[in-house]
């Protein structure tokens, strides 16, 4: 099956979050555990999904949307917090293996 350019760059983009934050929370010299324990915190927001698709969707793309782990990130970076920064990190993590792999912010139903 043939992807199409934007599926594609899609990708590309989250593998290069994904290494990004991985080589960035390396560098902080921060704790593996830590980074396997919540890496898949984010995904979380599929409780949502027992209230209605549509709550489930947008839930999902709050916690999939890069604005607020970039948000989160410079508010990290503004008052020195390392543990924010930690959680930025995973947070981005997640966001690019979840793109890497394909899964997309998701369309949310109409009213």
């Amino acid at each position: 099956m043939k992807r199409a350019p934007v599926a594609t760059a899609t990708r590309v983009e989250g593998a290069a979050i994904l290494v990004a934050s991985v080589a960035a929370y390396w560098v902080l010299e921060a704790s593996w555990g830590m980074f396997w324990l919540f890496l898949l915190a984010p995904d979380v927001c599929f409780v949502a999904c027992a209230v209605s698709k549509r709550v489930g969707a947008m839930a999902y793309n709050l916690a999939h949307t890069l604005a607020g782990p970039l948000l989160l990130g410079g508010m990290a970076m503004v008052v020195a917090e390392r543990g924010l920064a930690l959680a930025v990190l995973i947070w981005l993590a997640h966001i690019g293996l979840d793109r890497t792999l394909g899964f997309g912010l998701k369309p949310v139903p109409g009213r």
